[in-house]
């Protein structure tokens, strides 16, 4: 039986993970080309470490994502002289520009092509 609530959560956790992992990729670039520097021997490495390891933790009941980011990665956007963007401007404009309208409005083109999928699977010819 075809049930709605699986295809759903189905997409909703891959496009979430999908748009998620971009966010972190863009930081990471940023970070690589911006915090850690020649010369700039002050970094720990903890930034970058996180970027590259991706953990993120979704749930689909009730949709939640968390990512446990290290707590100065704001601050590097509030910086008197740096001003970063590493965090809000990556992580807002993919949520409200991508993720968003994808969970939207994509949702109706999975569900039919699931369902279409599945009934071929059904009768084989």
């Amino acid at each position: 039986m075809i049930r709605t609530d699986n295809i759903r959560d189905a997409f909703f956790r891959r496009t979430i993970e999908r748009d998620f992992k971009t966010v972190l990729q863009r930081q990471l670039k940023i970070a690589e080309e911006r915090v850690y520097q020649k010369g700039n021997n002050r970094q720990t490495g903890r930034l970058r470490s996180f970027l590259s390891s991706g953990s993120i933790l979704i749930s689909t009941n009730p949709v939640s994502v968390r990512i446990n980011y290290p707590i100065y990665i704001r601050f590097l956007d509030m910086r008197k002289n740096g001003n970063l963007r590493i965090y809000n401007r990556q992580l807002w404009g993919m949520i409200y520009r991508e993720t968003l309208p994808e969970l939207r409005y994509g949702m109706t083109k999975e569900v039919r092509r699931e369902i279409g999928l599945q009934l071929e699977n059904l009768f084989p010819e």
